[in-house]
């Protein structure tokens, strides 16, 4: 198990505060906006959806999948 975390500014220019874990899967992770309800993201032909059926933007599950592939590619060098 890994717990990251990962600050995502919006448009509006604030921040936002992630909570990430990875169980062991590389292509499927929890997340937590500040503390808040537990949603899962998966990977599926090669792009990061939200699996948990609850309504996150899809912008931010770009962004935390994209994270979540350039702190793999740095742990595999």
């Amino acid at each position: 198990m890994e717990e990251l975390a990962y600050t995502y500014t919006t448009k509006e220019n604030t921040s936002e505060i992630y909570t990430i874990v990875e169980y062991g899967n590389p292509d499927q992770f929890d997340f937590m906006k500040n503390g808040d309800l537990v949603h899962r993201a998966a990977k599926e032909n090669g792009k990061w959806i939200q699996i948990d059926g609850s309504g996150v933007e899809g912008e931010i599950i770009d962004a935390l999948g994209s994270f979540m592939d350039a702190h793999r590619q740095i742990e595999q060098s």
